[in-house]
């Protein structure tokens, strides 16, 4: 219970807002508030970007500016085509791997993503042979 308290003070806190939040998708100087999370805490953006049934919908271009890095064009892998799945275990393997020291504001979400990617048709050890390609590509 306690692990939910703190995860709802964190996304609702406004320790990030200097002035009143603009509107969604509305832009302050060029970037818009996604993008201004995305760079100054991507683990509050990622707790915000999850989809209800666990999963994490993630463009090339958030990839990019998530990781700071062009990860050779689209995520790919052998064990699995479906967009969905690759980018949500995208998202797990950058917690894990970048976002160790926030692990109590994301372990639960990652729990509900790990059994969507068994919805999805995966095995256990294909979601942590997925995760592991792409921690592999994050720490390269």
């Amino acid at each position: 219970m306690h692990q939910y308290i703190r995860l709802f003070l964190y996304l609702f806190s406004d320790e990030l807002d200097d002035q009143p939040a603009p509107m969604s998708g509305m832009t302050t100087h060029g970037y818009s508030t996604t993008d201004k999370l995305l760079s100054t805490d991507p683990v509050r953006w990622l707790i915000s970007k999850q989809s209800f049934d666990g999963t994490w919908i993630l463009s090339d271009d958030e990839i990019r500016i998530l990781t700071n890095q062009s990860l050779n064009g689209k995520l790919q892998s052998t064990i699995t085509t479906n967009s969905n799945a690759l980018t949500t275990a995208f998202a797990i393997a950058y917690l894990e791997t970048k976002q160790q020291n926030q692990r109590d504001l994301w372990s639960t979400l990652v729990d509900k993503a790990r059994k969507q990617l068994i919805n999805y048709g995966l095995s256990q050890n294909d979601i942590q042979s997925l995760i592991n390609e792409f921690q592999t590509q994050l720490n390269a």
